[in-house]
């Protein structure tokens, strides 16, 4: 199961539903299980007839903030995904 909380509240990355129009996902190839979760993202997407997501894989088995900070892609992906919430 894919949660994380703090203080403003819990989301719930495993329950895909109602998803914005915007999904921005980015994801390490090299391990499965995310590979899978990452793809499932996009598909709820695609059921829920919202734009194609937009994607990152990256060719690593870095995870979480390792996929951050060893991956510059990855700061630049999350950045664009930020500022297109002005």
């Amino acid at each position: 199961m894919l949660v994380s909380s703090d203080a403003h509240g819990v989301v719930d990355g495993s329950a895909t539903r109602d998803l914005p129009d915007d999904v921005w996902v980015t994801w390490e190839t090299g391990n499965p299980g995310i590979a899978d979760l990452a793809a499932s993202i996009v598909a709820h997407a695609g059921e829920q007839g919202l734009p194609t997501p937009h994607q990152l894989p990256v060719d690593t088995t870095d995870h979480s903030r390792q996929l951050v900070l060893r991956h510059d892609e990855v700061t630049a992906f999350l950045l664009d995904a930020v500022r297109s919430c002005a």
